[in-house]
């Protein structure tokens, strides 16, 4: 019996291990179904990636060889020139969204000063339009339409390039070029060249009102609506304070150095568009009310002053000086449109002395010597088409007869209560 039972343990021990084994042997055989059944590319990637040694089939350019590339050893020169100055303006600047909030925190298409002074920057030294333009009423891309929408003209140092514009916001850059006739290597006709302008002035009209500018820009969807801020509305309280105190600027300057223009201006022209002596005596009242000092010399000069004095300054006109190299040049500018007359050398004449123009007058000084060619004859209505001064001039006449009307009552007024009080106090 114990021979028998031990038959059996040792039969067990023998029998037991066979189901161990044929279940490792079947776990073996699904795993190599498997990997047959993988793609053979990533069976490839995989070991690939096993290898030690995969750094190899990672392809490495050699650059070089472009080392001794001429560009690239100027520009490897001007990195290394501006390499501190870039850095140092990375860390101070602003990022550009703050730039731009900052910006637009000014930002104001209603404000006229804005506008006239993104005006003024228009000048025949960085703006200039084809002929075809010059004789076309139809053509809408004007230095106005341009300020409305936020471009101002800039000047490039070293660069005769014109029509080079800037967004006082978003500081987008847009330059505006044309074709000339004579510029052109075929043989167009002048019609052909006026028709290719006025189809890039057409696509020169969307970017300039929209889609120059950046995306974050208020002034792609908004400008400055000439009718009441360019065109003011006339007798209201602000375009009555407004046409005053720009009427009184322009007056200020005249009257100081008139004596140096008189040999300048050709007053047969100004005979008979001059305003009423009535004129002058309020508008005198008006320039020494603005004034805190030195109102003595300049009431004596407001009264030698003659009438076409005043006749400039109502349709707005300053005097102003531009220095070119070494040349100072005299000019007489309109602030509505920034038309520009040439005066003759002041200083030709011994007994005049150079003029001392505020700050404000003296514009940014040229470092080239310009070939200034002097107009003929200075003519105070000749502004541009578009110039706001002429609509300016009519209501600020308007507005000093109005006040010299209004003056001459209450004068009245006062003269007859003075009377009726000394009469009562007679009877009394």
């Amino acid at each position: 019996m114990a021979r028998c039972t031990g038959a059996i343990l040792q039969l067990s021990s023998t029998v037991n291990p066979l189901p161990s084994l044929h279940l490792t042997f079947t776990k073996f055989t699904f795993m190599d179904e498997v990997a047959a059944g993988t793609p053979r590319v990533l069976r490839e990637c995989a070991s690939m990636l096993s290898t030690p040694n995969h750094e190899r089939y990672i392809d490495t350019p050699d650059y070089s060889k472009y080392s001794t590339h001429p560009d690239i050893q100027y520009f490897r020169s001007v990195k290394a020139k501006n390499h501190y100055q870039y850095h140092r303006l990375k860390r101070t600047s602003k990022p550009i969204r703050e730039r731009i909030y900052a910006a637009a925190s000014k930002f104001d298409p209603y404000s006229r000063p804005q506008l006239l002074h993104r005006l003024a920057s228009y000048t025949a030294l960085n703006w200039s339009l084809p002929e075809s333009a010059l004789a076309s009423k139809s053509w809408e891309v004007s230095e106005l339409k341009c300020a409305q929408n936020g471009w101002r003209c800039v000047s490039i140092r070293n660069s005769n390039l014109k029509n080079h514009l800037v967004c006082d916001v978003c500081h987008h850059q847009l330059i505006l070029r044309y074709n000339e006739v004579h510029d052109s290597i075929f043989d167009f006709d002048v019609e052909e060249v006026a028709q290719l302008n006025v189809n890039l002035a057409r696509s020169y009209l969307k970017q300039i009102t929209t889609k120059a500018h950046g995306t974050a820009c208020p002034w792609q969807s908004l400008e400055t609506p000439l009718q009441g801020v360019y065109y003011m509305r006339p007798f209201l309280k602000n375009t009555n304070e407004t046409l005053l105190a720009e009427y009184r600027k322009a007056l200020s300057g005249l009257v100081r150095h008139w004596r140096v223009l008189e040999s300048q201006i050709s007053l047969p022209s100004l005979s008979q568009n001059h305003i009423e002596d009535t004129v002058v005596q309020i508008s005198t009242e008006i320039l020494l009310a603005g004034e805190n000092e030195d109102k003595e010399n300049l009431a004596s000069l407001a009264a030698a002053a003659p009438l076409w004095v005043f006749t400039i300054a109502q349709l707005g006109w300053e005097l102003r000086s531009q220095k070119f190299a070494s040349q100072t040049v005299y000019l007489m500018v309109c602030t509505g449109c920034n038309a520009r007359w040439v005066l003759n050398d002041i200083r030709q004449n011994s007994s005049n002395q150079e003029p001392q123009l505020s700050p404000s007058n003296i514009l940014t000084p040229c470092e080239h010597r310009a070939i200034v060619e002097e107009d003929d004859e200075f003519d105070p209505w000749d502004h541009k088409s578009w110039c706001c001064r002429k609509q300016d001039s009519a209501h600020l006449a308007e507005l000093l007869r109005r006040g010299l009307k209004r003056q001459a009552e209450e004068s009245t007024q006062s003269r007859k209560s003075a009377r009726t009080e000394t009469g009562i106090d007679i009877k009394q």
